[in-house]
């Protein structure tokens, strides 16, 4: 290799054949959110990847603080896959209630007619009626469910088998000990990898752990490595102009000074499709897919907040009130889209709820805690009939800079377009034009309120 481009490996996307001769040839690594990414696939997709994986046990190895992130999210991997089939239908009936309010407030307003009005109606209930339907044979052809993974998972059987003997050992508690200062010296100086994950309630030190026993079995005995992930943060791959490079520079420098090997990182779905290439095995297009949309590691940042302890308790309470609405859904008044609507409203205060308790911190007479700024608004919507006190600068601290907090936009933004694509290349093509469609006019519905709020339209059309 040309000196000009081995002093700066990491700053330059390398060829396809190295990534070739790495899945035939390295010694091979794969991250927790692989692992995890086995209950969420269709059982298709599922078997291809252990297949895969089968065939090149020989070259495995997995880091303990991989096994170990497997076994504390293996369970509840399955719970939110199995919870997406409840929760989007909810979602999207709740949508569905929203725009077909909007089209009824503005046929009242614009004096259009019952006739009129139900032809703007019905191909947005059909519309949805297929969508939700389609997500029902989905969940029916989905074969894990909770008693199964506890009981006799299926999954941990076959891992079982491929990592037997494939495992590195954990660190001793001295050498914990000195790689948390470690990790937190890195953090606090943002070298890769980790410090992404720094302001995390808990195992914000699981990607520097990952990545010092991967680094210490490799020295031991000189193998070069391949990594294969789905984490897409900029603490481990590099990105120029919206194009990922390869593994951070800094990375690949550390790897070849402590290991003197090479080191290359790939994700799922290209490893899946060079193993199909190069090795001869079964994976399917779909299969593909599934891995290249599978949502990304960094999904759903959170942030740190801190307010009074009387906020918090405050707070607090009406989102366990809002969680309790479910008792009152049997009223024999309510419609079938009330139920659903209140169903989705209260497991989602529920879960904001438990969030808040479990990330909670006392500091003398304030409480810090961590959610996303999308349930953080929501945890103030549920002050029903009160005063929505804004997180004045002493009393909401947030970690990072505005830089920071854009780059953790991003990377919801990013892990939000990933289940989009995930969602549509599940569905053939008249059901993604029904879901295209409904974007569409739901877009069109926000820009004639725009329309509406500028003219000095009241709610009531006076």
């Amino acid at each position: 290799m040309s000196t000009f481009l081995n002093s700066f490996d990491g700053r330059w996307r390398r060829p396809t054949s190295d990534y070739k001769d790495a899945v035939k040839n390295y010694r091979i690594a794969v991250d927790t959110n692989v692992l995890l990414e086995l209950y969420r696939f269709t059982p298709k997709a599922r078997e291809e990847l252990l297949q895969v994986l089968r065939h090149v046990r020989g070259r495995l190895w997995l880091p303990n603080q991989v096994a170990a992130e497997y076994y504390d999210r293996r369970v509840s991997a399955v719970k939110e896959h199995l919870d997406l089939y409840e929760t989007v239908p909810e979602s999207l009936s709740e949508q569905e209630r929203k725009i077909i309010q909007e089209l009824s407030n503005f046929a009242k307003r614009c004096s259009i007619g019952q006739p009129a009005k139900q032809r703007l109606i019905e191909p947005i209930e059909q519309a949805f009626k297929r969508v939700i339907a389609e997500i029902s044979e989905h969940r029916s052809s989905f074969d894990l469910t909770l008693e199964t993974v506890i009981d006799s998972d299926p999954v941990l059987k076959e891992l079982a088998d491929i990592f037997d003997g494939r495992t590195g050992l954990p660190f001793t508690a001295e050498e914990a000990q000195a790689h948390l200062k470690e990790a937190q010296r890195r953090a606090d100086e943002k070298i890769p990898p980790g410090y992404k994950d720094s302001g995390k309630a808990n195992n914000a030190h699981g990607d520097f752990f990952i990545w010092e026993q991967l680094i210490s079995a490799s020295a031991a005995e000189g193998h070069p490595l391949l990594f294969v992930t789905n984490d897409a943060k900029e603490d481990w791959v590099r990105k120029e102009a919206g194009f990922t490079v390869g593994a951070r520079p800094e990375l690949v420098q550390e790897f070849t000074e402590r290991c003197n090997a090479d080191f290359l990182l790939i994700q799922l779905g290209r490893f899946l499709q060079i193993a199909k290439e190069e090795l001869g095995l079964s994976v399917s297009e779909s299969t593909v897919a599934e891995a290249e949309n599978a949502r990304p590691a960094s999904s759903n940042s959170k942030e740190k907040f801190t307010i009074p302890k009387r906020h918090f308790i405050e707070i607090t309470d009406a989102l366990h009130a809002e969680s309790r609405n479910k008792f009152d859904e049997m009223a024999p008044n309510l419609t079938p889209e009330d139920r659903r609507r209140m169903r989705y409203q209260a497991r989602r205060a529920g879960t904001i709820l438990d969030n808040m308790k479990d990330t909670a911190v006392t500091n003398g007479s304030d409480i810090s805690f961590r959610l996303s700024r999308e349930d953080w608004l929501v945890a103030f919507s549920a002050w029903r009939g009160r005063s929505v006190p804004q997180p004045s600068e002493e009393h909401n601290v947030t970690e990072g800079n505005r830089q920071s907090l854009n780059r953790d936009i991003e990377d919801e933004l990013t892990d939000l377009n990933s289940r989009l694509k995930r969602l549509l290349s599940n569905m053939d093509s008249e059901q993604r034009n029904d879901v295209r469609e409904f974007l569409l006019l739901q877009r069109r519905i926000n820009a004639l309120r725009e329309v509406e709020d500028s003219e000095g339209w009241s709610p009531d059309g006076k």
